[in-house]
Parts: C-alpha cells; sequence; structure tokens
C-alpha cells in the first residue's frame, strides 16, 4: 500500500479536477519504528478526463473507533487469540451499529432508503444480527452476505461483499457498508451507483466463481498452509 503515494503524484496532473478513488488502508510496518502506523485515506478528486467514468460513488464516510482489544495475534505467533465473547457486543456490535447509526443520522437517511447494505462479517450470524437491530431487512443484506458460502476472509469480507452487489446493483441506488476491525474501530460508507453500472457489469459476478469453487483435501490444505511441523515438503 505505500505504493499509493508514489501513484497519486505519478498521476496527479491528470486526475487533478477528477473523481477517482484510491482503494486504502491502514498500514502498521514493522520496519524502522515498530508500530508506526501511517493512514492513506480514500482520496477522491476531480477530472476533466471524460474517459473516466465511475460505476458508484462514495458520498459519505463516517469512522468510529474506540481502544478495544478484542482480537490479537503476538509476534512469533501462529495463530490468533480473542477475548471470547467479549468481541461480540463490547467490540463487533457496538462499533457496526454506532458507525452505521451516526452516518444515517448525519445524511438523514433510514434503513428503507437503502436498497443493500453489507457489514463485515466474520461469520454468518453476527452482520444479519447487526442488520436486525438497526432495523434492515433480510433482502438488504442477503446478496453481500459472503462468509456462509465462502468462509471468513477478514479484512476482505467487506469489500467482497460490496463487489457481490455492484454485480446485481441498477442505477440510482444506495448502498451502505460498514466494516470492522479488532482493536477496534469500524468506516462506513454510504455509496449511489450511476448510470454507467449498467453499461458495465462483471461477466465473471462473484457469485459464479464463488458456484465454481473446487474443495481440496485436508492433507493438501496442511500441505500448502505448512501446517506439518518437522517435516520437509515441497509446496
Amino acid at each position: 500500500m505505500g505504493i499509493l503515494k508514489e501513484i497519486v503524484s505519478k498521476k496527479k496532473e491528470r486526475l487533478k479536477d477528477a473523481k477517482a478513488l484510491i482503494p486504502t488502508r491502514e498500514l502498521r510496518t514493522k520496519i524502522g519504528n515498530i508500530g508506526k502506523t501511517r493512514d492513506f485515506k480514500t482520496a477522491i478528486k476531480r477530472s476533466p478526463d471524460e474517459k473516466i467514468k465511475l460505476i458508484a460513488e462514495i458520498k459519505d464516510t463516517y469512522s468510529f473507533t474506540t481502544d478495544t482489544p478484542d482480537f490479537w495475534r503476538r509476534e512469533g505467533q501462529e495463530y490468533p487469540e480473542h477475548s471470547q465473547r467479549f468481541t461480540g457486543e463490547p467490540s463487533y456490535f457496538r462499533h457496526v451499529v454506532a458507525a452505521s447509526k451516526k452516518i444515517m443520522e448525519r445524511n438523514k437517511l433510514k434503513p428503507e432508503d437503502f436498497d443493500y447494505v453489507i457489514f463485515h462479517q466474520p461469520n454468518g450470524k453476527f452482520p444479519k444480527i447487526a442488520a436486525k437491530k438497526l432495523g434492515f431487512s433480510d433482502d438488504q443484506i442477503n446478496t453481500g452476505l459472503l462468509t456462509p458460502l465462502i468462509g471468513n476472509t477478514y479484512s476482505g469480507a467487506s469489500p467482497l461483499g460490496l463487489a457481490a452487489v455492484l454485480d446485481e446493483a441498477k442505477a440510482d441506488q444506495l448502498i451502505l457498508m460498514t466494516s470492522y476491525g479488532s482493536g477496534a474501530g469500524s468506516d462506513s460508507f454510504i455509496i449511489k451507483t450511476t448510470k454507467e453500472i449498467e453499461k458495465r457489469k462483471n461477466n465473471r459476478p462473484v457469485i459464479q466463481m464463488i458456484n465454481h469453487k473446487e474443495y481440496i483435501e485436508y492433507a493438501i490444505y496442511a500441505k500448502m498452509k505448512g501446517k506439518i511441523k518437522g517435516v520437509s515438503l515441497n509446496r
């Protein structure tokens, strides 16, 4: 992600007035000062370049963070640990619900104003509970709920859900997406699709790729992940 600044710098002139999205995340690096944090925020610019046509626009963002360490992996540990039930109400639900409520309040929107909603999905249960707490229906959340099909993809869960929603969405529809990260914090986004989405449908939708998955035996998985200790295996 460190290359983002370079990309922005090199394309600054071309994107001077334009609307362009640069996807980013918080980067924690162990080079130099251990634990140093760099924040790369979403950059939206305007450009006269008519070739840049967006299928959707981010209308607003809202972040809700606290010092709530519910899930961690110490240096050198192979597996993470979490605070049992503490990872539910005071962590996931508190942050996802608060961020979602605040961004809706600020934009004077209600759950029924949205066509789709996507929440971070560590499992198939938490997002549905969060949706119910906020007043969203199953129809609004089901399209982007992929964890029951492919498991927890961690930081990729919300973007994958959004990709699945954009595969189905039509022009001028509103989407609410709220992520979650242990530590803890949630980022909420209000996204509106444009007419361009009708012209640029993905010829390989996310759900189609999921349906074409290939199952492997546990022995192959263990070999690929290096789980068999003390034995030298070629990956």
